[in-house]
């Protein structure tokens, strides 16, 4: 080849790669349906280790059967997060020690609205 000829193939590869760039794809999340729930004490204050379950029906709460997600346990500022939920009714338990929300009135939501944390 001749050295104008290589110079020319040079210069082509160079300009057909100068528009090509190396760029990080980006995912992203879609939006999801989340329940907050902080459990509090007779006087308000935040109760942290206590576990909590969430169910579908009342049925279900009363006969703790086909819960919900699996069980989660408060921190410290006595909240839990349960994550990718439909946004439906759900009704919860509480326990810790032997203390729970069963003798008082039942425990739910409202429907939850989609795509946000509801709390």
């Amino acid at each position: 080849m001749k050295k104008n000829q290589v110079s020319s193939i040079i210069i082509f590869l160079l300009i057909t790669f100068t528009g090509f760039q190396c760029s990080k794809k980006q995912s992203i999340t879609p939006p999801s349906t989340s329940l907050k729930i902080k459990v509090t004490d007779n006087v308000g204050n935040s109760v942290a280790g206590a576990t909590v379950k969430l169910y579908l029906t009342q049925a279900n709460w009363q006969d703790q059967s086909n819960q919900v997600e699996t069980t989660k346990t408060t921190d410290a500022g006595g909240e839990v997060l349960f994550s990718n939920v439909s946004p439906i009714k759900y009704y919860w338990r509480v326990e810790k020690g032997c203390q729970n929300n069963v003798n008082g009135s039942v425990t739910s939501t409202t429907a939850l609205l989609a795509n946000t944390t509801n709390t």
